[in-house]
């Protein structure tokens, strides 16, 4: 029996594969180790804003153009209350023995009404200009923000701004059915609050429905307040679910905005605190740089329009990095950018449509 064993093994090539264990250390579950080795490491909310921030600072030229369009903008408003103001309000003086005037600084009250005796006619021009200047500005934000979108999820870092108002175009209308959807959404939440809803809850708490006829004049300046709080909250709320709405049409490169919508509330529902962490965390710095600024500006004792210069810097950075970030947490936590990759080397080539219904 050991002699025919001794002369199969004689007789076996020499080239023959042998079984070598390499793994040689103790795993109590290798399919566990198998997962943990093979998942991709989750960024941090930190991380992502971190980015969206380098993101935007490294597009120098796009910077500039919208720093240019934020100071071009006002000017439709700002010449004509600036003429009209010279006018009728350089004859003004103090009243003897009163406060010196101190303009823009410090402005009595009297001023203003006086501006209104000698140029009412001006006064209600420039305050309906308003109207159509801000839906203006809200609809060109809507390529903003599809630009910033859109070039967050491009491997091929391109700071053309042909290539960012070519995805804001691209997916303008898209985002323009969501802003008309979230009209009536605003709507709705400004009823609520300041409603009937809001009538009817303050009438069985307070007398009469008055904050004024409260029994103590602290708990109707603190009701006041909750509500003027809980009314924004749900307004930034509503507008973070837009947003998400938006990220995942540029993720998906989808078009319909009322499936967006859904797919923003359920994103929304499953990663709530990280949403409010993210975009919390945007809105400390945006409104650190302007606290900052401000207090640089009157330490140093520059002159006034430098702030002109350095609050839209910051906030055109910060917001871009919001919606960067916004977009890049989305598309890492759905997977959902393999679509909006697909037409990537059309836009590389400049194939990509200006404007899609």
């Amino acid at each position: 029996m050991s002699k025919e064993n001794t002369s199969h093994a004689e007789s076996a090539p020499f080239n023959m594969p042998t079984t070598m264990v390499v793994d040689a250390f103790p795993v109590r579950d290798p399919a566990r180790r198998e997962a943990k080795d093979l998942a991709p490491r989750e960024r941090s909310i930190g991380s992502h804003l971190a980015g969206g921030v380098w993101a935007a600072l490294a597009r120098p030229r796009l910077l500039l153009f919208l720093m240019g369009v934020s100071l071009v903008l006002p000017l439709v408003v700002a010449l004509p209350a600036f003429f009209a103001a010279d006018q009728h309000l350089s004859n003004f003086e103090a009243i003897p023995g009163g406060t010196p005037i101190d303009l823009p600084t410090v402005a009595p009250a009297w001023i203003f009404e006086e501006w209104f005796r000698a140029a009412p006619t001006e006064r209600n021009l420039i305050a309906q200009s308003l109207a159509p200047l801000l839906i203006l500005a809200s609809l060109f934000n809507l390529v903003i923000t599809a630009g910033w979108m859109r070039n967050a999820l491009l491997k091929r870092r391109r700071h053309s701004l042909r290539t960012f108002l070519q995805c804001g175009g691209h997916f303008f209308f898209p985002f323009l059915r969501t802003w008309i959807l979230a009209l009536p959404m605003f709507a709705c939440i400004t009823w609520i609050f300041w409603g009937t809803p809001a009538e009817w809850l303050f009438e069985r708490m307070l007398p009469e429905g008055d904050a004024s006829q409260a029994a103590s004049e602290q708990t109707g300046r603190w009701l006041e307040t909750l509500r003027q709080v809980l009314f924004l909250i749900a307004l930034w709320k509503t507008e973070i679910l837009l947003d998400l709405a938006r990220a995942s049409m540029i993720c998906g490169n989808r078009r319909s905005a009322l499936v967006a919508i859904g797919r923003g509330i359920g994103f929304f529902l499953r990663s709530p605190w990280q949403v409010f962490g993210l975009m919390s965390l945007g809105f400390a710095l945006e409104l650190f740089w302007i606290a900052g600024a401000k207090a640089v500006q009157e330490l140093a004792g520059w002159p006034m329009w430098t702030l002109l210069l350095i609050l839209p810097f910051g906030r055109i950075v910060f917001r871009g990095a919001r919606y960067v970030s916004l977009a890049s947490f989305y598309a890492a936590k759905t997977h959902d950018s393999s679509a909006a990759e697909e037409s990537r080397e059309a836009q590389d080539e400049g194939d990509f449509p200006d404007m899609a219904f």
